[in-house]
């Protein structure tokens, strides 16, 4: 279902919107009748946004701070401008994707708007592809990177707990020797599965490189984090991995480190705790949690 957003009074425009998109149909239309001040995340939900200049004509600054939040967040928006209006291409100088008459007719405003849905696809496509890891299908470290330093200052602010965990794979190379390298893709994406299955849709899991994986995860406290390790653990020695008649059984060690527990003084130092641990699980004897 396409999403949409019309920012307009005119309700013969209004009109030629809804039959143009046969909304119900194939679109969801959310109509606004002036411009949000300040711009809202919630009105830039949309696959497409329409915006009649006429909206907010004397209050320019309005359109194009939605133009600049609009861009990004990958927005794309097709301005509407009277037919004779003599400054319509600053609208594509200021980030609009299109510009159409108030007049427009009803076919050639729905095959614009196709094209925009087209552009919106591919956008977020590309920004899936780049946050996303290709092997396992879950976030990848760049994405994790960036969401830590967010979370965990949100945890700061609200001063609620905050635990990350990293977890590796234990003789990861020995798959891959035995079984081939294929095999091997196929087990870190079953772990990736094994794994989201075991955490809450609040908590963040992504691929930290090579056979690791690491945990973000919001309120949660020290011993919520070694539980939910033990349980992630368990799950992981009792499932058997399989492809192509081909089975292998694994187990992880997971090191885990918690905000205010261990008092950590960035999000670096938070993932050097957790290393730390997850090496200490190793040396006492792989398959375990550390996280003191």
């Amino acid at each position: 279902m396409n999403r949409l957003v019309l920012v307009s009074q005119d309700a013969t425009l209004q009109q030629r919107v809804y039959d143009a998109l046969q909304v119900g149909a194939d679109a969801i239309v959310t109509i606004l009748e002036s411009l949000p001040e300040p711009v809202s995340p919630d009105a830039l939900q949309a696959d497409v946004m329409l915006v009649d200049v006429r909206a907010d004509h004397d209050t320019p600054q309005r359109l194009r701070s939605l133009l600049a939040t609009a861009v990004a967040r990958d927005v794309p928006v097709i301005v509407l401008v009277p037919a004779t209006s003599p400054e319509a291409l600053r609208y594509l100088d200021m980030g609009a994707n299109d510009l159409l008459s108030l007049d427009v007719r009803i076919t050639e405003l729905k095959t614009r708007i196709k094209v925009q849905l087209r552009l919106k696809r591919r956008l977020d496509q590309l920004s899936e592809d780049a946050v996303v890891d290709q092997t396992t299908g879950v976030y990848n470290r760049r994405y994790m990177e960036s969401h830590l330093l967010a979370q965990l200052a949100e945890a700061w602010r609200y001063h609620y707990p905050f635990s990350f965990a990293i977890l590796d794979i234990d003789y990861f190379k020995l798959i891959n020797d035995r079984h081939g390298h294929r095999f091997g893709d196929a087990v870190l994406r079953q772990l990736g599965r094994l794994i989201r299955g075991q955490v809450r849709l609040e908590d963040t899991l992504t691929r930290y490189g090579g056979e690791e994986f690491a945990l973000l995860l919001p309120h949660t406290d020290r011993s919520g984090a070694w539980m939910l390790g033990e349980r992630i653990r368990t799950a992981v020695a009792d499932h058997v991995f399989c492809q192509d008649h081909t089975e292998a059984r694994i187990t992880v060690s997971i090191g885990v480190a918690t905000y205010p527990a261990d008092a950590p003084e960035s999000a670096e130092e938070l993932v050097r705790r957790a290393d730390r641990r997850l090496y200490q699980a190793k040396h006492r004897g792989r398959n375990r949690v550390v996280h003191t």
